[in-house]
């Protein structure tokens, strides 16, 4: 009978340092609210970064998402989003060909956004003037252009 309450115990102390032991990161849920889109033709292409790198292209995107463009606004939620630090980039694409159409200059041909509604006079927009911080769940509001 002893050993069996001993092993209770055990266990019973075992459960109570396990909650600690096995918490995930904290984590929220990103909603994004894009308006200015000039049509619902296509897409909403969105891809969320959670570092200056690859903020250039979706290859390097923590996460991405393909929403419709509906009353010419879309929304994209992202669940379970550890806190830190994010920037989002996206663009409409109007003729869903799952890429940012370019004139011949290079310049986009499509509507696009970043979060802060970030602008950069030569080039693209930078992460350090569009990254923002999750520490619980949040909304932003990004405008195309």
């Amino acid at each position: 009978m002893k050993k069996v309450f001993l092993i209770s115990l055990f266990l019973l102390a075992a459960l109570a340092v396990m909650p600690v032991n096995a918490q995930s990161e904290e984590v929220g849920t990103l909603t994004i609210n894009i308006t200015g889109f000039q049509n619902d033709h296509g897409f909403a292409m969105v891809a969320l970064f959670n570092s200056e790198d690859g903020f250039a292209g979706k290859e390097k995107a923590f996460r991405d998402a393909k929403v419709k463009v509906k009353d010419k606004k879309a929304t994209c939620e992202f669940k379970d989003i550890p806190k830190g630090t994010y920037a989002v980039r996206l663009y409409h694409d109007e003729n869903a060909n799952g890429k940012l159409d370019k004139n011949f200059i290079g310049f986009p041909k499509e509507a696009y956004g970043v979060s802060n509604n970030a602008k950069n006079k030569m080039g693209p927009p930078k992460y350090d003037n569009a990254k923002f911080t999750i520490e619980r769940p949040k909304i932003i509001d990004i405008k195309v252009d």
